[in-house]
């Protein structure tokens, strides 16, 4: 809504030269595809997605063949809707390095959230505690195989070419998953160590 409040300001108006009906199309497909970039919204998104492929793969038929112009346009506000939200999730179908980059940004913004949601006594959203950031290999396991990579796949079978991004979050993938072993025998060798000093005191207590 901001987005288009600001399209009333003195030459701000790039849209002005479309048609009343281009220019609500262009406003409904905009909104779409904000709206669908709600995290809430994601697993109904890959069912429909998976249908889809798996139907047009049955029935032999192509994105856009359809003559029925309603049924043309759900396909192109579909499409465009599944872009933006594969783009929202692209940080880890990146190269390693950008996506540690991207990933420490993403953490950094939560945990800004989390530090206000703290300081106002709220409770502290899923992924916002920063004093959980030895979780965040596991996090980030959690997140690719339960909401990147099932999108992604889907989408693979849209856009053969994004191939790459899917090698890419298979590589990130197991990056993550080593990190994530290592700090859990790092936390259990920690643990022994620990014990090891109690047992330790608790002998030289009883001499």
């Amino acid at each position: 809504s901001e987005a288009f409040r600001l399209l009333q300001t003195k030459n701000c108006d790039f849209l002005n030269c479309l048609s009343h009906l281009d220019y609500s199309t262009f406003r409904r497909l905009v909104i779409s595809m904000v709206l669908h970039t709600d995290m809430a919204r994601h697993q109904e998104q890959v069912r429909n997605l998976k249908h889809t492929v798996k139907w047009k793969k049955t029935t032999n038929a192509s994105w856009f063949d359809s003559k029925d112009p309603q049924v043309w346009m759900k396909e192109v506000e579909t499409l465009l809707s599944l872009c933006v939200h594969c783009a929202d999730l692209s940080g880890p179908c990146r190269p390693q390095v950008f996506m540690r980059r991207w990933t420490d940004r993403v953490l950094q913004e939560f945990w800004r959230q989390g530090d206000l949601e703290k300081d106002q006594a709220l409770p502290i959203g899923l992924g916002n505690d920063r004093s959980k950031a030895k979780d965040v290999p596991l996090g980030q396991v959690f997140f690719i195989n339960g909401f990147v990579k099932p999108l992604w796949v889907q989408w693979k079978e849209v856009i053969p070419e994004v191939e790459i991004c899917l090698k890419n979050l298979d590589m990130n993938l197991d990056y993550w998953k080593d990190l994530a072993k290592a700090r859990k025998e790092e936390s259990k060798k920690n643990d022994n160590d620990k014990t090891e000093e109690g047992r330790s005191e608790m002998k030289n207590g009883k001499k």
